[in-house]
């Protein structure tokens, strides 16, 4: 509720259903929903008939939203991700399951450690100065994709610091291929039309994706049997938590969440690396200022995370930080 109890928040000014839609699909909706933000105010309705959506853009009001243990993820949304992970992940159980998801959770946030964070990044590092010296220093002419790159060196980097596994690029370029594949259908088609989940036979696309995602799936069994035939494992990997939690029935029960950690944020991630990449050869002399702050040994890193910040308010990878639905009326700290 917004105002009295009585009030709903206002309709997002100037746009209606076709505009909305269009806006979200067409690769413009965190600017869409800024624009949004800057004429009618922190917190209004998408003109979108069923569900009601609200955009809170406010600080105090969403952190309360987000606390409140009673406001779920919505299943319309993130169920349709089991059909991606091939099962319920820490993802879509949250809060629904209890204790189940609770013990995952806990688990998994052992291998998130200062410590074990310290050995992520070293390994980021390693991973970093052998793309340097294969792609820059090897051919310093050669233009490339620099979105594909990053792509291919996050998850590089996450098979490694999070699974222990060294994985190829062609593994990589089939695992993404498959992502994409399954993310447009179980994430965007059946989102947007349910009744594709009772059409399959008639749909071949929907087919498709179901094979594709079945790579995903053994390309996580054979992470599992990686980790089993390793006569010694780096200890606290998010594999290794995975793997010694008894709260796990199987590997039917693991293999959701490796594919939700592996998957998750990678794209996100090397877009805004590949967006800060571009920007520094845009602009030479801030590039210059970096390299001289991060050589000193006073460095502390701020002038990196200014530029950073700077990358993803210019490009931001994601248009929303999450959704929730609500058990109950919320009222806005605005009044």
């Amino acid at each position: 509720k917004y105002g009295s109890r009585n009030n709903t928040p206002p309709l997002a000014k100037g746009v209606g259903l076709f505009d909305t839609v269009r806006e979200i699909n067409c690769g413009r909706m965190a600017h869409f929903l800024v624009e949004q933000f800057e004429k009618t105010g922190p917190i209004y309705r998408l003109p979108i008939p069923f569900p009601m959506v609200v955009i809170v853009a406010n600080t105090a009001d969403a952190r309360a939203i987000y606390k409140d243990p009673s406001h779920l993820k919505p299943s319309t949304i993130y169920t349709n991700i089991d059909e991606l992970t091939h099962g319920p992940n820490i993802v879509s159980i949250a809060g629904k399951q209890g204790d189940s998801w609770h013990h995952r959770r806990k688990s998994i946030n052992r291998a998130f450690a200062p410590k074990i964070v310290r050995r992520m990044n070293e390994v980021a590092l390693e991973k970093a100065e052998i793309w340097i010296s294969q792609t820059l220093v090897k051919d310093p002419d050669k233009s490339f994709n620099v979105a594909q790159e990053m792509i291919l060196l996050t998850i590089m980097v996450i098979c490694k610091a999070a699974f222990d596994y060294d994985t190829t690029q062609s593994e990589i370029k089939n695992m993404i291929h498959a992502l994409e594949k399954g993310m447009e259908e179980f994430s965007y088609k059946t989102m947007l039309n349910p009744l594709r989940k009772f059409s399959t036979f008639l749909l071949a696309d929907r087919r498709e994706a179901y094979e594709e995602v079945a790579k995903i799936k053994r390309f996580a069994i054979k992470i599992i049997d990686h980790y089993r035939e390793n006569p010694s494992p780096t200890p606290d990997t998010v594999i290794d938590v995975i793997m010694k939690n008894p709260n796990y029935k199987d590997d039917s029960e693991r293999i959701p969440d490796i594919i939700v950690i592996l998957f998750a944020g990678h794209d996100t991630t090397g877009y805004t690396m590949a967006f800060a990449l571009l920007e520094l050869a845009k602009h030479q002399d801030e590039q210059k200022k970096l390299c001289e702050n991060l050589s000193r040994e006073s460095s502390d890193g701020s002038y990196l995370e200014a530029v950073l910040n700077e990358v993803m308010r210019m490009h931001p990878s994601t248009p929303v930080t999450g959704v929730k639905q609500l058990s109950c009326d919320f009222v806005s700290s605005k009044g």
